[in-house]
């Protein structure tokens, strides 16, 4: 990220985040809903609220998996 990229670019990248993070949340959704992840759990509060955090950390990994991955390469460039 360059600071003299111009705002342009700064509010494309900030859109794009969100979109990746808003996709990332609606396919977990899906899953949960159709049955293909955590399909065999049953809960004792709300299904709703479960599935909402889960989503919400779906939306999060699109900034936390990155990050793992230059950990990772920072980790294995050093040995």
């Amino acid at each position: 990220m360059d600071a003299n990229a111009g705002p342009n670019l700064h509010v494309l990248e900030g859109l794009s985040r969100v979109v990746v993070g808003l996709v990332g949340a609606s396919l977990l959704a899906l899953a949960i809903k159709g049955g293909l992840i955590m399909g065999g759990l049953t809960f004792n509060g709300s299904p709703l609220a479960i599935m909402l955090a889960l989503c919400m950390v779906a939306g999060a990994s699109e900034r936390l998996v990155p990050s793992l991955i230059v950990a990772f390469d920072k980790l294995a460039g050093t040995q």
